[in-house]
């Protein structure tokens, strides 16, 4: 991540690195819609193109779900696709949803400690807004991330993990690796 100002992104990057900028500006609800339209249209072309991750979708959601349908499992691909657009436009306003919509459970347990603390957030929707919970509460964080291949996405989930756990504020970011 060091060094990633001045990573050369190409053109199909740059166009969604615009996107998330454009999406900053835009209600919540718009663009979590813009981003499920993306990801129906992004699925129903894989599914055309019969992409090698749709028969892995198509055989995972037969054994792990059931599904004997072709069609049935389509839907579901297309559903699940839908909601992956809608994780990736809604990082562009993760910061209105941390402030408009989320609600911590359970926060007298996490207030009381006194102490270092340890979270544990499953990588599902949006984990970053553990984020929120760090802030809300105080303290210094570690906090590891995979760097992701596509540069560009890095960088969109680098800049919203560090709105809410700020390097300036002691947070440091240490990449995964073997």
């Amino acid at each position: 991540e060091a060094g990633m100002s001045k990573q050369k992104f190409s053109i199909r990057q740059h166009s969604g690195l615009f996107m998330v900028s454009v999406l900053r500006l835009l209600p919540i609800g718009m663009g979590s819609s813009i981003g499920a339209w993306l990801g129906r249209q992004s699925a129903r072309r894989a599914i055309r193109l019969k992409r090698k991750w749709i028969v892995r979708l198509h055989r995972n959601f037969e054994r792990l779900e059931g599904l004997t349908e072709y069609r049935a499992r389509e839907q579901r691909i297309i559903q699940h696709v839908e909601h992956l657009g809608r994780v990736y436009s809604e990082y562009a306003v993760l910061h209105k949803i941390a402030v408009q919509r989320f609600n911590i459970e359970g926060r007298e347990r996490i207030s009381g400690i006194d102490g270092p603390v340890i979270y544990v957030c499953v990588h599902t929707g949006h984990w970053e807004l553990i984020g929120e919970v760090i802030r809300r509460f105080g303290g210094s964080v570690v906090a590891l991330y995979d760097p992701i291949p596509d540069k560009a996405r890095l960088k969109v989930a680098m800049n919203v993990r560090k709105k809410f756990c700020p390097e300036n504020a002691g947070t440091r970011y240490i990449p995964a690796s073997p």
